[in-house]
């Protein structure tokens, strides 16, 4: 199945309603259930894209998040994602390489209609953002990473994904002054958007570089990923002037609690029964997987 996944995400930026809502997806399955999601207080509201997480990618094949799994094998699951969802997909597309490699995942990205893929500003050996040696994680010169943003957007063309800087200053403990210079640079580099990654515990620093970014005049879609703060809320990161919003892992991570829980219960149990109460029936597994997506 191609998407259209630029032009609809677009679209979607241009609504009103803010912030737009993204939720992680590892496998098709994941997919399916970020499109049939529903709330009881409000039926119209859903998610409006997917999130494809390197973090999830490697974890769902027991591997560091240290790009570790190549970009043909991220790409085949993508592809199999697609198949299971009409949503927009957002590409986390790690440091993306050297320049001519960030441009010939852009390419590839744009065949499978995938509507954003967004770029970190580090370099060298990869850290997670959140791990506890994060700190020792290497900055992207400005303008080696502005080369890379450059090659993306001739890359991408007038109909490819959105092209996303993911800025890491806060991560790294530079400051909010180099976040926002990086913001400003990145954009004329030919940056669509801007990600403002932090690490925690409150949204304060990574708001108070949004809210300088819009002071500045900085008129781009701007994206926050609340792992590290989640109490945050979603007004509150509109009103800062945040238009999406990733909740970057949590199907990942309420898979695996539950995982650990039903293994545990039925060495415990020693009986199928012990379980049941915790699990989807048979019925309801193949419901999901044959119907056709409703958004």
């Amino acid at each position: 199945m191609r998407h259209d996944g630029p032009a609809r995400l677009r679209a979607r930026l241009a609504q009103p309603e803010r912030p737009l809502r993204l939720l992680q997806a590892h496998d098709a399955l994941c997919a399916r259930v970020v499109e049939t999601a529903t709330c009881d207080d409000d039926p119209q509201r859903g998610f409006d894209g997917l999130w494809i997480s390197s973090l999830a990618d490697s974890a769902s094949r027991a591997q560091p998040d240290r790009e570790l799994v190549d970009v043909g094998t991220r790409l085949a699951s993508l592809a199999w994602i697609l198949e299971g969802s009409s949503l927009p997909a957002v590409f986390d597309g790690d440091t993306g390489g050297w320049p001519e490699q960030a441009a010939l995942l852009v390419r590839r990205l744009a065949q499978l209609g995938v509507a954003a893929v967004v770029f970190e500003d580090k370099a060298g050996r990869k850290r997670n953002s959140l791990a506890a040696d994060r700190l020792q994680q290497e900055a992207a010169g400005v303008e080696e990473f502005c080369d890379k943003l450059r090659a993306a957007a001739h890359a991408r063309g007038s109909t490819g994904p959105l092209i996303v800087a993911r800025i890491e200053s806060l991560i790294r403990g530079d400051g909010p002054d180099d976040a926002v210079a990086r913001a400003h640079a990145y954009v004329e580099a030919g940056a669509d958007a801007i990600l403002v990654h932090g690490p925690g515990p409150t949204a304060g620093p990574v708001l108070d570089v949004v809210r300088q970014c819009r002071r500045a005049g900085l008129d781009v879609p701007v994206f926050v990923v609340p792992t590290a703060f989640p109490d945050v809320t979603e007004a509150t990161l509109a009103e800062a002037g945040v238009d999406v919003v990733i909740y970057a892992n949590h199907l990942l991570r309420s898979a695996l609690a539950a995982m650990r829980s039903t293994a545990r219960t039925l060495l415990q149990q020693r009986c199928a029964a012990s379980v049941d109460a915790d699990c989807v029936s048979v019925a309801d597994v193949l419901a999901t997987i044959e119907r056709e997506p409703s958004r």
